[in-house]
This record gives C-alpha cells, sequence and structure tokens, in this order.
C-alpha cells in the first residue's frame, strides 16, 4: 500500500518542525552551541569594554565588594581596585587594544593557552592597584556570573584562562535559562523573545563579560512573568508579586534606568479588577518602591567613583543646559535615532562585534532587520486565546519610549561634551532588555496556516546569521 504524501516521515518531521510548539527547547539548544563556539574562538578582551568588566569581576571574586580610590605614580587619583599581576596582566596580554587600531594582527588558534601568562599561587606576590574607573561603580549583582566563574577557578587552582572559560559558561548558562523561561512563560510573543535571544549580538554579549548578561535575563524574564501573571486567570499569590519584586529589585542593582520597566506591573490591575482596590494598589506599589532601595542605595555609595567621561564632559553644566533649553535636549534625541548622527548606532544591533571590527556582511544585516520585522507576525499555537488591547499596546509602547529617553539623558549628561548635538555612547544593545516591549505593542500574527513556512525560514536565516558571525569573528582574528 502507497503512503500519501503527508504519511511520509519526512515530510511529517518538517509539519512537527513548523509547529514548534516547544520553541523554549529550541531556542536553548541553538543558543547552546554557538554560545560554546564563541567562548571558543574570541579571545579574552576582545569583546567591548571587556578587560575592565573583568578587572572588576576579579575584584569581587576576591570580596572586594567597593572599588576604592589609589594614587598613581604621577600622584593622579585613580579608581579600581587590587589584584595580582598575572591577573592583570592576562587579559592584555591577547591584545584586544592592539587588535582594534591595527588589523593586520592576527592570533593563533585555538587559544588554549598562553604561556606567557600563569597564575602566582606565591603568597608572597604582592597586589598592585589597577584602574577601571568605567566598570568600578557596578555592583557586584551584576558581574555574580564571572565572579563565580573566577572565584570557583581560584579555589580548584585552575589556570587564569581556565578561569575565564568557567566564568563565561555560568554567564551563558544564566542567560539561556533565563530566556528559555520567558520563552515558557510569555503568553503572547514567544517568537519575539526566540528571534531577539538568538540574533549574533544577543548570543556574543550572553559570553562576554560585562552586566548585559544580568541586565538582558532580569528584564527579559520580568517583561515575561508580568504579562503571564496578568494575563493568568488563576491566582495571583504573594510568592508571584515578590518574585517581580526580586527582579526589579535586581534591576535597580544592575541598571537603575531600566527600572522604568517595574511600570508594567500596572497591567495586573488593569486586567484584573480585584487588584484595583485601594488597599491593594498602595500594598503593591510600596513593595516595588521598597524593591527598588537597594539600587538607590548602591548609587548612594559609588556616587564618588568617577566614570571615563569623554574629554569636554561637564555634567553640572549640563544638566543645567537641559533645564534651560529642553528643546535643545529633544534635537539632540531625534538627531541620535532619527539621522545619521550616530552611525554606529543600529549597527551594533545588526551585526557589529569585537570592538566595532567585525561587521556581519550587509546583507545579514538586512537579514536582522527581516527577522526582527517577520516577529511581530508570528505566534505560537500556546498564545491562540491571548490578545492584547490597543491600552496594553499603548502602555509597553510607552514605557519603551521612557526607556529610551531615561537612558538617552543619563548617556548625554555623563558621557556628551556640553551643548553635544547627538546622544554619544549610545549602544544598541541597550534595547536589547526592552526591544520585546516595542514589537509586542506591534505584534499582529498571521493565521497559522500562513505561519508555517515563515516560522521555518525565520529558523533557517537565523542559523545563517549565527554561522556567518562565527565565520566573521574567526576570519578577523585569525586568517
Amino acid at each position: 500500500m502507497i503512503k500519501k504524501a503527508s504519511q511520509l516521515p519526512s515530510s511529517s518531521f518538517i509539519e512537527r518542525l513548523q509547529k514548534f510548539k516547544k520553541m523554549e527547547y529550541l531556542y536553548a539548544f541553538i543558543a547552546f552551541l554557538f554560545g560554546f563556539i564563541f567562548i571558543l574562538i574570541v579571545p579574552p578582551g576582545w569583546n567591548p569594554d571587556e578587560p575592565q568588566h573583568y578587572w572588576r569581576a576579579q575584584q569581587i571574586s576576591h570580596g572586594q565588594v567597593i572599588s576604592n580610590t589609589f594614587g598613581g605614580p604621577s600622584g593622579k587619583a585613580y579608581t579600581g581596585g587590587t589584584l595580582l599581576p598575572d591577573e592583570t596582566s592576562f587579559i592584555l596580554s591577547y591584545k584586544a587594544y592592539e587588535g582594534i587600531t591595527d588589523y593586520s594582527l592576527r592570533l593563533n588558534f585555538p587559544m588554549w593557552k598562553n604561556e606567557g601568562v600563569i597564575k602566582h599561587a606565591a603568597a608572597q606576590v604582592d597586589p598592585i592597584g589597577v584602574a577601571f574607573p568605567g566598570s568600578a561603580h557596578y555592583s557586584p549583582l551584576a558581574y555574580a556570573p564571572q565572579a563565580l566563574g573566577l572565584w570557583l577557578a581560584n579555589n580548584l587552582n585552575l589556570p587564569l584562562l581556565g578561569g575565564f572559560f568557567l566564568a563565561k559558561m555560568i554567564g551563558l548558562v544564566l542567560q539561556v535559562v533565563a530566556i528559555f523561561f520567558a520563552i515558557r512563560l510569555i503568553p503572547r510573543g514567544k517568537w519575539i523573545l526566540l528571534i531577539i535571544g538568538l540574533l549574533p549580538i544577543t548570543v556574543t554579549q550572553s559570553v562576554s563579560f560585562g552586566g548585559d548578561v544580568i541586565t538582558n535575563s532580569v528584564a527579559i524574564l520580568f517583561i515575561a512573568t508580568t504579562l503571564k501573571l496578568a494575563y493568568d486567570t488563576k491566582k495571583i499569590t504573594r510568592w508571584h508579586i515578590a518574585s517581580l519584586a526580586a527582579l526589579v529589585g535586581s534591576l535597580g542593582l544592575v541598571k537603575p534606568s531600566y527600572l522604568p520597566l517595574a511600570l508594567l506591573v500596572l497591567l495586573i490591575p488593569i486586567l484584573h479588577k480585584k487588584f484595583r482596590t485601594a488597599p491593594s494598589l498602595l500594598k503593591h506599589a510600596g513593595i516595588f518602591i521598597f524593591a527598588s532601595i537597594p539600587g538607590l542605595i548602591w548609587l548612594k555609595i559609588t556616587s564618588s567613583i568617577q566614570d571615563n567621561y569623554s574629554h569636554g564632559v561637564d555634567a553640572v553644566a549640563q544638566k543645567q543646559y537641559v533645564l534651560q533649553q529642553p528643546l535643545d535636549f529633544i534635537s539632540a534625541l531625534f538627531n541620535t535615532y532619527l539621522t545619521d548622527a550616530q552611525p554606529k548606532l543600529y549597527k551594533t544591533l545588526l551585526g557589529n562585534f569585537i570592538w566595532d571590527t567585525a561587521p556581519l556582511p550587509l546583507v545579514f544585516m538586512f537579514i536582522a532587520v527581516i527577522l526582527i520585522t517577520l516577529s511581530v507576525f508570528l505566534s505560537s499555537p500556546r498564545e491562540k486565546n491571548v490578545t492584547f488591547t490597543p491600552l496594553v499596546k499603548t502602555i509597553l509602547l510607552s514605557v519603551s519610549v521612557l526607556l529610551i529617553v531615561i537612558i538617552s539623558y543619563a548617556l548625554y549628561i555623563y558621557y556628551t561634551p556640553l551643548k553635544g548635538t547627538s546622544v554619544l555612547g549610545i549602544q544598541s544593545r541597550y534595547f536589547i532588555p526592552f526591544l520585546p516591549l516595542i514589537l509586542l505593542a506591534l505584534h499582529n500574527p498571521m493565521t497559522q496556516q500562513k505561519q508555517k513556512g515563515t516560522k521555518l525560514a525565520v529558523i533557517l536565516l537565523l542559523l545563517a546569521s549565527l554561522i556567518a558571525t562565527t565565520t566573521v569573528l574567526i576570519g578577523r582574528i585569525y586568517t
């Protein structure tokens, strides 16, 4: 008896592949695969500002929670901490700073070890002062996964490179697990999270030293959990509220500028009548205000730490300028986001890595735009009973705009020269934590029947982009 075409194994496999009902597992497999590849091929120090972030993580792994100021050879005051000499020179020995200016520099592959750098075990070796003002003010939570890896490596007597790999692996696991559960929890927009989670910039940042791992993980998980509770017909317990408050508190400690995400909690009383009473609103408002206190305390403690400001920056004068000429600040926002005043702004989201010196070919940047656009037209069969009202979409978009303005304001005040006509220091990776909100506000999925081929194409395009990223990185560093 001849089987019908729909009964053939290959056809059945493709049909199951197109449905992707358990998308979180597909995401985790691809993210772990390419995350591990990026750990192996990107040498220490070659990710943006990684030396400074590595030194801060090492400082925290030794129990030094708050950075300190020390005098340099010229009498100038430096902000940072004290580390062992090899911990200081290890990450610099891979010539990241040299590599960004000399495109002819190539390293040997694979980078399993560096014979010139080994960890000192002798107790008589004195630590030295290391300046890292760009990362000294970050809280220990921002570096928790990397600091844990370095602490374990130190206690297991692993070489410095082994500790570096272990720290990156822990960061990768944390982000993948967070986005895995975010995809599972979010009631609408699962494909949006999958696509954002597998953009090359997101995967590469998951294995970089810095605060992006915690920021992306906490923010995306908070968005998913809040929407889950807002649309859940089951009882919202104190444990649920406590979980949201813990995520808000984590955001405040890692990146206070993302605290406006807490406004999403308003969706719960909007969609649940029983939470609209005055006592309930006051109680929950108090919980989230209390959750933001640790972050505010940390800001106060570290307020004396000077960042690596650009030349010509005067924060006090810039604040006065914005108050006196607010329209000029609005003009600077327009120039930053809607003109070519900051040409690298969107390139880093679409495919530009290792100190902006390894851009993907233009075709893959177009592919990234296509993928982000397609995400608003895709949905999972698990989302069939969830719809966003115009009011909900307005709230999502409003919070996104507020976050963009706050982040831009902070960089305009503390990083942009006085009376600058655009905002300096803006990087599109700052948008990843709340990019789902913008796409969810635009979410208008096609029918499931029309989505089948599109979903398969999206996965293939994501894989092609990640493979292209791998090829570009190898070509930039090793050949």
